[in-house]
């Protein structure tokens, strides 16, 4: 169990994976939302004939933010291009009352450097500088939070969470990333645990109910 009790009273369920696109989405909790995108890898495998169904469920009045959407740099080169198609294309679906949950990844080694700025330029280019914008486990520097901030100024900042077995670099570098951020009041932590919310009996690493450790 965590050693520091966190309560968790909201949360996203992000539907990124057009294979498995729920007909309907109903959040009966209070404090909790979904999220309708494309996972960046998804791509290549991404039909036209599900942009519809993709519009219809951010119509929904229980979706609230479009998301997954971005750019992996991981994944095979010849797809980069058509990433950013799709994510260009994608993007002119939503409204700009509604969120928008960026996925960023660079090449392996590398900190959200020249695809961070490869987003950046694309979201100038198709939304006003007032939309929310949320930067889903972001790694990038100081330099690039200001970045991100002085352009949208209400973009959040989710951090990835660490593991007692992550890299010495990796804990480091969020060490350092954290305490810049502290001070900025737009340190949102985020947890990539996929389950349902529910206080699981062997609590994982990256659980909710570990945000606070």
């Amino acid at each position: 169990m965590p050693k520091i009790k966190v309560e968790v009273v909201g949360g996203i369920m992000v539907y990124c994976d057009h294979e498995n696109y729920p007909t309907n989405i109903k959040c009966q909790k209070k404090g909790f939302g979904a999220a309708v995108g494309i996972q960046p890898k998804k791509v290549p495998f991404f039909p036209h004939t599900k942009f519809e169904e993709l519009r219809n469920l951010l119509r929904l009045k229980t979706v609230v933010a479009l998301g997954e959407i971005g750019l992996d740099r991981c994944a095979p080169a010849f797809t980069w291009k058509l990433q950013e198609e799709i994510l260009v294309k994608v993007l002119q679906l939503s409204m700009p009352i509604r969120s928008v949950i960026l996925h960023m990844r660079d090449a392996a080694g590398q900190h959200c450097g020249e695809v961070g700025a490869r987003c950046l330029q694309i979201m100038k280019a198709n939304f006003v500088l007032t939309q929310r914008i949320h930067l889903h486990c972001f790694t990038g520097t100081v330099e690039q939070v200001v970045s991100w901030l002085e352009t949208f100024p209400k973009c959040y900042f989710g951090l990835p969470v660490w593991s007692e077995s992550s890299t010495v670099s990796r804990r480091r570098h969020f060490g350092e990333f954290q305490g810049a951020m502290c001070s900025s009041k737009q340190m949102h932590l985020t947890s990539d645990h996929c389950r349902q919310v529910r206080v699981p009996q062997r609590s994982l690493e990256r659980s909710p109910w570990r945000l606070a450790e």
